[in-house]
């Protein structure tokens, strides 16, 4: 309806009027409930993509954990790699080095059940070496317990001393001796190697200790990389939901303007406002009251309209 055309308040206008009122409506409150969304789309976004950069983080930092856990178990294997391998190598002394020390107990055993020690022991000449080697003794030919047991009947049947307790007192001089200088010999082979263990254990903690504190500058300079990536995406999402929210709102705003403008054009607030003013004036005065000659054209379209004009610029006043 143009501008220049007179409104004609007809029971037909008013009810395409109405009409036309509420397709306003429902047009301005989609417009709205749209922009409404996309803003509520962003803060979803915001939120995700404050989540991922989250994630992101998190899965680096547990990355450093793991390493230095990695690291440290690395180490451990390796010690007692090495400390096996030391073990196994040297398995064989440790054995013999056992049997040695049995042979002895064996036989300081055997001598202390001889009863006339001081008759056994005024018989033997340490000096006298016996034609035996140490892998004998070890092997057990040599009977320890049956020679003690011969030469203590001889000395308690005889009451002197005699060659079975001569031989056995030389035999265990010489198998003392044996055992003792193999002994040695054992032990000087076990911890020959102590100083180059020392330098791989010393190794292997240098290697590890230097792995980890590698492992924690580089974690560090991760978390300095990580608070800068907080805060660009920090700005980036600020950023992006202020420009959303203006970009919506200049949107919702330009859509309001054109709905208010289509409507207007085609219900000029003007000429309602006339004929509002128009329709006021002919209310009838107490004090001159005059009865018009006919009828006012449309006038019960005229009185409906009026509440529903008064509805409409309150629409617009809302919008």
């Amino acid at each position: 309806m143009g501008t220049n055309e007179k409104i004609e308040y007809t029971e037909k206008l008013l009810v395409k009027f109405l009409k036309d009122l509420i397709v306003f409506d429902k047009d301005c409150k989609s417009a709205i409930r749209f922009v409404k969304n996309v803003i509520g789309n962003r803060s979803s976004e915001e939120k995700s993509e404050w989540d991922t950069t989250r994630t992101k983080s998190e899965q680096k930092i547990k990355s450093f954990t793991v390493k230095a856990g990695t690291i440290l178990s690395d180490y451990e294997k390796c010690v007692e790699g090495v400390f096996s391998q030391d073990l196994d190598s040297k398995k064989s002394d440790f054995e013999r080095l056992q049997k040695c020390k049995e042979q002895l107990t064996l036989l300081h055993n055997s001598e202390s059940s001889i009863t006339e020690q001081t008759a056994y022991k005024a018989s033997g000449d340490s000096s006298q070496q016996v034609d035996i080697t140490i892998d004998q003794i070890l092997q057990g030919d040599i009977h320890f317990a049956a020679k003690a047991y011969e030469a203590n009947e001889s000395l308690v049947k005889k009451k002197k001393v005699s060659n079975s307790s001569t031989s056995f007192y030389n035999l265990c001089r010489t198998a003392e001796s044996l055992l003792n200088q193999e002994i040695v010999t054992l032990r000087n082979r076990i911890i020959q190697n102590r100083d180059s263990l020392h330098t791989r254990y010393q190794g292997l903690g240098s290697d590890s200790h230097k792995k980890v504190f590698d492992n924690w500058n580089s974690a560090n300079q991760e978390y300095v990389s990580i608070s800068d990536e907080f805060a660009r995406q920090r700005d980036k999402s600020l950023a992006e939901t202020a420009k959303v929210y203006a970009s919506s709102n200049d949107g919702l705003n330009q859509q309001l303007e054109k709905l208010v403008a289509g409507f207007c054009k085609q219900f000029p607030p003007q000429e309602l406002a006339n004929e509002y003013s128009r329709l006021y004036a002919m209310e009838p005065s107490f004090e001159d009251y005059e009865c018009y000659n006919e009828m006012p054209r449309n006038i019960s379209a005229l009185l409906s309209m009026t509440f529903h004009i008064w509805i409409y610029v309150i629409i617009l006043s809302h919008y």
